[in-house]
This record gives structure tokens, sequence and C-alpha cells, in this order.
């Protein structure tokens, strides 16, 4: 790097190259990003997974297999993943079919989910696996219960509003403006908790929060008290510039896309196409996988809580061995 205007060059254009494309618009964007992993999700305890892009495609991707299985074509794009041990099915959100069922044997399409006005960008199942969950594009929450053939589920009458960010231990948490409702699905409860600013990623086992805000990620206690929170940015942005096969390091801090708690360690990436692994406890840096060479779409950690898996927008894929 000679001087500023090369890094500021180089920036633009890796923005341009690896945006992630999470608009509200309805436009299409398979011809741009036909072979983007647009998500990911373990099918079994470890080293197996599945994988959506914008193309349409589900894939099976093994740890050491550089080859994909394609499982499913979908005529439209998918933006997220799940899947149900207990039913054996595979569950894609899409932007134009609703949220798709699909039997994980046979690949065919079972039944379809209705979602509003617009589509879910982003599905998640709670710890037990018993309720699947998502908003739209218009701030509108979806619960279905997977045990009673997919039912809605009805938001109670003193239900403060906001939109569901994550689902833990059958806890659905909601952002609203500075507070997280919690609905406990199993008793109908609902409780509130101040929040700091960012977006809710993940949420661990003692029921502490990741929120990711811009370039920063935020670590809130379970208590929820704000004063008492642990923030982190990458270092910096190691741009890797293929012609000399050389990482660069570059001071800035580019913003975060993902994250996720592991057993020991919390996992962040985003637009400098790095993964940052830091110490649960100390905050401190203790690794980082700087294989990928596009935008971070997607992260997952196998239940054992030892293995991560990430894709990104250019259709890499990396499984790694954690703490």
């Amino acid at each position: 790097m000679n001087n500023l205007k090369d890094v500021v060059l180089m920036m633009i254009m890796s923005l341009l190259a690896s945006c992630n494309t999470t608009s509200n618009n309805t436009q299409k964007l398979t011809g741009i990003n036909p072979v983007s992993y647009t998500d990911v999700t373990y099918i079994s305890e470890k080293d197996t997974v599945i994988v959506s892009t914008y193309s349409g495609r589900i894939a099976k991707r093994i740890k050491g297999d550089e080859k994909e299985e394609v499982l499913a074509q979908i005529n439209d794009e998918i933006y997220s993943l799940a899947y149900s041990e207990k039913t054996n099915e595979i569950i894609a959100s899409t932007l134009a079919s609703g949220v798709l069922i699909l039997d994980a044997k046979s690949q065919n399409i079972k039944r379809r989910l209705t979602t509003g006005e617009s589509w879910i960008n982003n599905i998640q199942l709670s710890a037990d696996g018993k309720y699947l969950m998502g908003y739209n594009g218009k701030g509108e929450n979806f619960v279905w219960d997977i045990y009673t053939n997919y039912e809605r589920m009805i938001y109670p009458e003193s239900f403060t509003g906001g939109l569901i960010r994550f689902g833990k231990s059958n806890k659905l948490y909601h952002s609203y403006y500075d507070k997280m409702v919690i609905w406990n699905l199993e008793n109908h409860t609902i409780t509130t908790q101040k929040m700091n600013q960012g977006r809710l990623v993940d949420v661990d086992d003692a029921n502490n929060k990741l929120l990711i805000h811009r370039n920063k990620f935020t670590i809130q206690s379970a208590a929820g008290d704000t004063t008492k929170t642990m923030s982190k940015k990458h270092p910096d942005w190691p741009y890797y510039e293929s012609g000399k096969d050389t990482i660069y390091r570059i001071p800035i801090q580019m913003e975060l896309t993902v994250g996720c708690f592991a057993k020991n360690t919390i996992c962040t990436g985003g637009f400098d196409r790095s993964i940052r692994f830091w110490n649960k406890t100390t905050g401190d840096l203790e690794g980082e996988l700087l294989t990928h060479r596009a935008t971070i779409s997607s992260i997952k950690v196998s239940k054992d809580q030892n293995q991560m898996v990430s894709v990104d927008l250019k259709g890499g894929i990396h499984f790694t061995d954690i703490n």
C-alpha cells in the first residue's frame, strides 16, 4: 500500500463486491449473486451442514469435501435455513414463496407457510426444536409450533411490540427501542429489560446476550444491566491481495454482519471477510480465520459448541474447531 488513496479505493471495491444484500425491495439478486451462500445450518452433530443460495439451491456440505451435493433447486431466492431433527425436515425462507418445508429424505416440498405482506429474512428454531420463528420486512412477527403441524401461535394481548431477534430455551427475545421484551412460550409470561444499542444475534446458556452494532459487538448480562457490558471491535482489516498472495493489515474497523456464542468463545465476522475468536470471559482476542474472500453471510456452531461453520457471499465455506 503506497498511500491512503490506494487503501480507500480498495475499501470501496471490496464493499461493492461483497455487499450484504438484505434490502427490503423485491428485486431479485440471482443475476449478480448466483453462487453466494446466504445461510448454513448443521444437519448432524458436527462436520455436515446444508447451505442455501440466492439462486435457490440447497446443498449438503461435508468437512474435508470440496464438492457440494445438491439436495433441491427452488425457483426462488433463499435467505435462511433451519433443520428440524425431530421431523427430519429442511426449512427454507424464500423471497416470494413464503417458508418452505421440505422432506429431508425425498427433498419434496411438504407445505408452505405464508409470511404476510413481505418475506422473512431470518428464520430460527427454538433450543428444543419445537418452535419456528421469524419476522418479515413489515415488522410482523411469526411463531409456528412444529409439534402441532406448524400451527401459528398468537401473541398475548399484553405484548408491547418489537421484532423477534432470537429464540432460546422457549423464550423469544424482541428488540423494542431501548428495551428487550422477552416472551416465555411455555407459560406466556412477558418480561422486559433495558437493552444496549445493537442487533441481538445470540443468547448463551446463561442468558447473556450478544449484540452487534455497526463495527462493534457488545455482551449484555442475563439480568439486562446495561452498565455492565463488554464491547469490542475487530482490530484491523486484513485485506488480501490475490496477485501477491499477501494480507495487508489496514487499521480500519469495518461493519460486522454475524456473531455467535460457543462454549468459551465469541465468534464475530463481517465486511472485512475475517472471523475473530474472542475469550468469552475476558474479551481477549484469541484467534482469527482469514481464509474467506467475501463478506461473511452466516456462522453456526455445532451442538457440542466445539466447531463453527462459516459461509460467505462468494460460496466459500470453512469448518473451524474451537475451544
